[in-house]
């Protein structure tokens, strides 16, 4: 299945408007193609999951939606018979970084972290003793994988300098909730809030929402210490909770719930902030359930509305008189 580049597909106009928009602190919105499954919003790029055959592919876009790189699943990986994406992101050098599983003939199969520069030839790492669920790329320390391993840690370092901590935060000391029929699930895995998810808030800290625990960790990567936020949510198995973060800011869309409400698949999301606590940006503005964080730039927050296919900002400061 191919593609045509997002800027052949929309006149010149509606990207002016868009930039217009940003510019004067005022909510812009731009459609991505209807197979697109997952956005990330990383060093002034639009990552776009999009599903396709052979695995599907991951798309690197620019803030006009002009088409800049595609990577196909398991691509420049020899012989494989197919290729599942794992998860994504993207370097500070702009080399996209991803986690596959792939199959090769004869029933064999491997887990391959893949590294695609913006110039040169990709690079393929086996993952032997680490199943990688979710990435970060930190500038500082390295590529961050989140997911079992043989050491028992939750957290995973699979690239960068030699020096520093390889494993981080023992499962053992993440206390998970358990769901409505009294079963728990591993920390790592999807849960009743929603999937788990890595940001990389400044060099050298790690935030991670893991769903099961209902609350980020906030980690240093170089001395492994360790922080938890609590998210004011009421589990119940229906939540979609995603997260945006930017030194220190970190940025929740939440269930917008008055007191004694339960969180319902008809439930509008708020934007909050965590300072000391959390508290809601904007009396008004909500999204439908399923619109999740894609990041941060600047002083625009960037949300991926899956209902409308359609990537929306909502500017973080109100525009100059």
């Amino acid at each position: 299945m191919r593609f045509r580049p997002h800027s052949l597909r929309y006149p010149v106009i509606v990207r002016l408007l868009f930039a217009f928009c940003l510019a004067n602190g005022l909510a812009a919105q731009f459609a991505l193609p209807p197979q697109t499954v997952e956005v990330k919003l990383l060093h002034q790029r639009i990552l776009s999951l999009e599903s396709a055959d052979k695995g599907g592919w991951i798309v690197i876009r620019d803030f006009a939606g002009r088409v800049l790189r595609k990577v196909q699943a398991g691509a420049g990986v020899e012989g494989i018979r197919a290729a599942e994406i794992k998860d994504f992101t993207l370097a500070q050098d702009h080399t996209l970084v991803v986690s596959l599983g792939v199959a090769f003939p004869l029933g064999r199969s491997a887990r391959v972290l893949a590294f695609y520069p913006e110039q040169g030839q990709p690079r393929f790492l086996t993952l032997d003793d680490v199943l990688c669920l979710n990435l970060a790329s930190d500038p500082a320390t390295g590529v961050w994988c989140l997911g079992p391993g043989l050491e028992d840690s939750l957290f995973h370092r699979v690239s960068g300098p030699a020096e520093g901590p390889w494993t981080l935060l023992p499962r053992k000391k993440i206390r998970v909730l358990a769901n409505d029929g009294g079963e728990t699930r591993a920390a790592f895995e999807s849960g009743q809030c929603g999937v788990p998810a890595l940001f990389i808030p400044e060099p050298g800290r790690l935030l991670a929402f893991l769903p099961n625990t209902l609350a980020l960790h906030d980690l240093d990567l170089r001395t492994g210490v360790h922080s938890e936020i609590p998210i004011p949510v009421e589990p119940n198995g229906r939540s979609l909770l995603s997260f945006a973060t930017r030194g220190e800011a970190i940025y929740g869309l939440l269930p917008a719930l008055s007191p004694g409400q339960t969180d319902r698949f008809t439930t509008p999301y708020a934007l909050f902030r965590s300072l000391d606590r959390w508290t809601r940006v904007s009396a008004s503005a909500t999204w439908p359930r399923g619109t999740t964080l894609a990041g941060i730039d600047g002083d625009t927050l960037y949300l991926w509305n899956r209902l409308k296919c359609t990537l929306e900002t909502a500017p973080l400061r109100r525009p100059k008189p």
